[in-house]
Formats: C-alpha cells, structure tokens, sequence
C-alpha cells in the first residue's frame, strides 16, 4: 500500500505535467524575482504578485519541488493561513525561505 506521502507527490506531479509550459516557465521567473525580493514567502506571494491563474493550481507545488531542489529556496517548518479563501478556502500553506535574498 502507498503513503499519503507517495500519493500526495503522485498527484502533484500530475498536475505540474498538464500545466502549460509557457506557464511554468513564468511561475519559475516569478519565485525567482521573489526569492530576491523577499527573505520568505509563499504562494499566496506569487498569486498576489500577478501569477497567472491555471487550470490546476497544484501545478505550483511541482515548481516549487524543482526550486527546493535545485537549492533556490528552502521549506521551513512555518505554515500559515492562506490568504486567497475563495480558491482554497484559506487552508494552511508552507512559509519558504529564499536562498537568493540577501539582506
């Protein structure tokens, strides 16, 4: 039997693979210029800052997934209510922080 865990990033990476790659290609930019901007974020940060709406918006955590690994920010163990309550009814969403902001 599968983990929650195996689960949970077999479904992420099923909605990153349907999401455009044009895009991707912008969430990337976008978590990019925001990882200089700012010491920690999240998602809410992106979507505010004009990320374009996408079918499935768990696409996000795969770009999220390939910008922890390739070490442009980091998950800390902080969560907070999300902001956007009509699209994901203000569920907890993990605080990162940016390797690439510098004070």
């Amino acid at each position: 039997m599968r983990s929650l865990a195996e689960i949970i990033e077999e479904y992420r990476e099923r909605s990153y693979g349907a999401a455009d790659d044009e895009w991707k290609q912008t969430a990337w930019e976008l978590a990019i210029k925001t990882s200089y901007e700012l010491e920690e974020w999240t998602t809410d940060e992106l979507w505010n800052r004009g990320l374009p709406r996408v079918e499935e918006p768990r696409a996000l955590g795969g770009v999220l997934k390939r910008l922890s690994n390739a070490g442009i920010i980091e998950k800390t163990d902080r969560v907070k209510t999300s902001n956007r309550h009509e699209q994901n009814h203000g569920r907890t969403i993990t605080i990162w922080r940016s390797v690439l902001w510098d004070s």
